[in-house]
């Protein structure tokens, strides 16, 4: 297997998948508030 740490792209990849899925657990919160004020936007 090749080591991550030492794949750069791979690595940013990784890392953002981490902060992802830490954030999935509040994602749908997220998802009320993007709706909102895209409902604001519009009317």
């Amino acid at each position: 297997m090749i080591s991550i740490k030492n794949f750069h792209p791979l690595n940013l990849l990784y890392r953002r998948l981490k902060i992802l899925t830490r954030s999935f657990s509040n994602f749908e919160g997220v998802f009320q508030l993007l709706s909102f004020s895209l409902l604001n936007c519009t009317s």
